[in-house]
């Protein structure tokens, strides 16, 4: 996980945020490892812009001097990364580019040494790399393969282990799912061994507890947040309008409080919205609900009941949805349920 303390005054802060993400995804590319931003509290990886002494030991030296300097992987300071906030920082090739300094800041604070190879990335003379393009070199690939192995390719379905039943939506996010119960997100993904169990408020700030529903526009890394009639659009961890949007957006009239699940149809361009015992059909392309809808749950996903609490798409195309202690997957292709499985949490 990794934590933003502050922001450099030259870069607006949603780029300095996208920077380092691309930033770190260069490494997440080649090696199990994944990171997340947090939007409070402390993250395994705190990232800061500071100028001379600032606390760690290390004063930086002011303009044209040490860029920026990263802690190896240990306990307090460990991990954490350092801009010097005298030098000017750009998202082009003037002066120094963030991304290129972020890259290879990165590779020190996940423990990899400065390389002899003039090629790569942690050869320690600034270049300007530009993040659309870049990939990491050869000797870069093998230094972080032989810290942490390589990055594994199945996907599993998550499975948690709590008491705390029924959940409230669930959804992909970051390369894995996100899980929605109460005030808390349970995340997984193939790469990690162990679920991460955060704060809603650590991720989106923004938001209310208690996430009604949550679905992913297709063909970005979007993902939609529903609370009773307010929904927000995130692209990944940033907000993508300030002020929550009203469902009626979609065309749900007046009547419809709140949504219990949504899923999106890769396959159909669809999005279903479910509230109460009744299906809503949402046209992604047209922006507007499909005429003859809502129907009974019952009669657009046979055997699936008539009420469910999540839902979401699996990478093998079936629907999963959530009943209680319940998991339902579902064949769109068929249209038929395919497997039950009671107590899936533990």
């Amino acid at each position: 996980m990794k934590g933003i303390v502050n922001y450099t005054p030259d870069v607006p802060p949603a780029d300095v945020d996208r920077n380092i993400r691309e930033a770190l995804k260069m490494w997440s590319k080649e090696s199990p490892l994944q990171f997340i931003q947090l939007r409070n509290g402390n993250a395994d990886l705190m990232i800061a812009f500071a100028a001379k002494e600032h606390g760690d030991f290390f004063p930086f030296d002011g303009p044209r001097g040490l860029l920026a300097h990263a802690f190896p992987p240990g306990v307090n300071l460990g991990g954490d990364v350092h801009f010097d906030d005298e030098e000017t920082w750009t998202l082009d090739t003037k002066d120094y580019n963030l991304f290129s300094v972020a890259v290879h800041e990165f590779g020190h604070s996940l423990g990899l040494a400065h390389s002899s190879d003039p090629y790569a990335l942690m050869y320690p003379i600034y270049t300007y790399f530009n993040s659309e393009n870049f990939t990491l070199p050869a000797d870069d690939v093998l230094g972080i393969k032989e810290l942490y192995g390589s990055r594994p390719s199945h996907f599993v379905t998550p499975t948690i282990c709590s008491q705390e039943v029924p959940i409230d939506a669930m959804a992909h996010w970051e390369g894995g799912i996100i899980i929605f119960k109460d005030r808390h997100v349970w995340y997984h993904h193939p790469n990690l061994s162990a679920h991460k169990e955060i704060l809603t408020t650590s991720l989106w700030g923004e938001i209310p507890d208690f996430i009604d529903a949550a679905y992913n526009f297709p063909g970005k890394d979007t993902i939609l947040l529903f609370k009773e009639r307010h929904f927000w659009s995130f692209n990944e961890s940033h907000l993508e309008v300030k002020e929550p949007g009203d469902i009626g957006y979609f065309g749900f009239p007046e009547s419809v409080l709140r949504i219990d699940a949504a899923v999106h149809d890769d396959d159909k361009g669809k999005t279903f919205f479910f509230t109460g015992d009744l299906c809503w059909s949402y046209n992604e392309k047209q922006r507007r609900m499909d005429s003859g809808f809502p129907v009974f749950l019952e009669s657009q996903f046979p055997g699936v009941g008539n009420k469910v609490d999540a839902a979401y798409m699996h990478e093998n195309g079936n629907i999963y949805f959530y009943q209680g202690e319940t998991q339902i997957e579902y064949d769109p292709k068929i249209r038929r349920v395919i497997d039950v499985r009671e107590k899936f949490l533990c």
